[in-house]
């Protein structure tokens, strides 16, 4: 069994994109503090501001597109779900689909799915 690669996304929200492959720099920083895993954009005059940080699912999409937390997705029978990482059941933790437009009620990750945009871009 092949092991999942532990990947990681952030969205920028002033420049609008995904950061796919993240690493400190002055302006940025990926690491671990208080809040636990984190990446933070530097504002200047010594402000950082906590940018949201996706895990990558392990899961490719029917194209071959990997799918991230934050990710909405397709399945075959035209049901529309956003992916998230949580408890899922009451005895299942980890990444699951959870219906776009109704609340509680979750599936696990799995079928054949399409990606059909994310919660940052508002693309769909």
């Amino acid at each position: 069994m092949e092991k999942r690669k532990i990947k990681f996304r952030a969205w920028d929200e002033d420049s609008k994109c995904f950061y796919e492959s993240i690493s400190t720099n002055v302006n940025y920083f990926f690491g671990i503090n208080s809040k636990g895993l984190v990446f933070e954009k530097y504002l200047g005059k010594g402000e950082w501001r906590q940018e949201p940080l996706m895990q990558y699912t392990g899961l490719k999409d029917k194209n071959g597109k990997e799918i991230y937390e934050g990710d909405i997705v397709k399945s075959i029978a035209n049901h529309w779900f956003i992916v998230e990482f949580g408890v899922y059941s009451t005895y299942n933790i980890g990444f699951y689909l959870h219906y776009f437009q109704e609340k509680n009620i979750n599936y696990p990750l799995c079928g054949e799915l399409e990606i059909m945009g994310n919660i940052y871009e508002k693309n769909i």
